[in-house]
């Protein structure tokens, strides 16, 4: 097995153990810590590892010095700040799997912090949070900065920080063009305070995400991106990613069971309004930009990665807060919370499981197998300079001879 393989199994093991040991809340908790600490481990000690490399190991060996880039001077392809990240990082000589450790460490940070608000099944939640965004942790670096700052941006909103959200906000604006359309407009709708999420708007999401399986895709969207006051580099770069499409997906039924999840447990009277005023503009947002890019599953696997970790948290929190009214509740109420809560469960295993087949199945057919275990552990039998030219060697094959070659959910342009 390949390393992401090692990391999803050894996660859907561990995440077995939560659904016996809710009695013995210390125990799952210390169960978490040990998940939550091998995750972060055999994510960080990737060495060179994913398609990417081929961008960033060049640009991270000839990036401009701190000065030069305040300067104005900065003539690099990527973003401002993640060029001065990396400049500044690179200046006290680390190296470039130190960069990436650094990366990894910062987003796990972020994660741990948000997931303390999960009272119980943490490592549940974590596996899915990595299944469904593994590619943001081990491969786009930038994006993965980005949505780190955005995570520390709600949260320091949360403690009425405005002024250091506003900072994160501005950090995440410069690491990565995506946080433009999420970091921004979520800062502003935190400030709403006044107007009130009627369960409804998810009832009437659901039935809109059910017509998406029989919508055909098109390539409107694209048509609507190039009006938009954008640069032709990021026009080029989000009409790529509209580019793929798909109506049936197997991963519909999470996102429809957990949309019927947040409109059940949302009916239920609940006095605490914490959680409510906390998270209700990020997880309404959430739901809008899944069921608005349901078929251009491409794009919306890179917007959704600001969001997901505040779904999982959501729908984590609002079911262990409803479970102790619920126990005076009729039957029939909680017979169907029940079946919602274990249907959930059910389908979210075996979709883990699924995913993990289907990736290990994949592999098998690439050329550039770039998912193939490469760690910093291999220092020991080769040196620095084979690793890097090994792993570049593999990316390089893969996008000349894997990425979406024969990829039958191209729309025609």
């Amino acid at each position: 097995m390949n390393l992401l393989l090692w990391i999803f199994t050894i996660l859907f093991c561990l995440a077995l153990t939560d659904f016996v040991t809710d009695r013995y809340p210390r125990l799952q908790n210390q169960i978490y810590h040990i998940a939550f600490m091998t995750t972060y481990i055999l994510f960080t000690i990737k060495y060179y590892y994913g398609p990417d490399i081929v961008h960033y190991v060049p640009f991270y060996e000839t990036i401009q010095q701190p000065k030069d880039i305040l300067n104005g001077n900065y003539n690099g392809i990527f973003e401002i700040g993640y060029a001065f990240f990396c400049s500044v990082i690179k200046q006290i000589g680390i190296s470039f799997w130190g960069m990436t450790a650094i990366i990894s460490t910062i987003y796990f940070i972020a994660i741990y912090m948000l997931f303390k608000q999960i009272p119980k099944r943490k490592t549940f939640a974590l596996l899915i949070l990595v299944i469904l965004d593994h590619i943001l942790i081990f491969s786009t670096y930038r994006q993965c900065l980005a949505v780190s700052c955005f995570i520390f941006m709600v949260l320091s909103f949360w403690k009425k920080k405005i002024l250091l959200s506003m900072i994160w906000c501005v950090i995440s604006v410069t690491l990565h063009k995506s946080a433009i359309f999420i970091s921004i407009p979520a800062l502003l709708l935190l400030n709403i305070t006044s107007i009130k999420v009627d369960r409804h708007i998810y009832s009437a999401l659901i039935l809109i995400l059910i017509a998406m399986l029989a919508i055909p895709a098109s390539d409107s969207a694209s048509a609507i991106i190039r009006l938009l006051p954008l640069d032709n580099e990021t026009i080029r770069s989000i009409t790529h990613h509209l580019s793929l499409a798909r109506n049936i997906q197997m991963i519909f039924i999470i996102y429809m069971l957990y949309m019927i999840a947040i409109v059940y447990y949302r009916s239920i009277r609940y006095t605490n309004t914490v959680t409510e005023k906390h998270f209700r503009w990020i997880i309404l947002a959430g739901a809008l930009i899944i069921v608005a890019l349901y078929q251009y599953y491409y794009i919306l696997n890179r917007i959704r990665s600001y969001l997901l970790p505040f779904l999982i948290t959501y729908i984590f929190i609002i079911v262990n807060e409803r479970k102790s009214i619920l126990c005076g509740a009729s039957a029939n109420i909680r017979s169907a919370a029940n079946i919602i809560r274990q249907t959930a469960i059910l389908a979210t295993l075996v979709y883990c499981v699924h995913f993990s087949i289907s990736l290990y199945k994949s592999q098998k057919n690439l050329k550039g197998n770039v998912y193939a275990t490469s760690t910093i552990l291999e220092l020991h039998n080769h040196s620095e300079e084979y690793l890097k030219k090994r792993q570049i060697r593999t990316a390089q094959i893969y996008w000349a001879y894997d990425f979406m070659h024969n990829n039958n959910n191209k729309i025609q342009q």
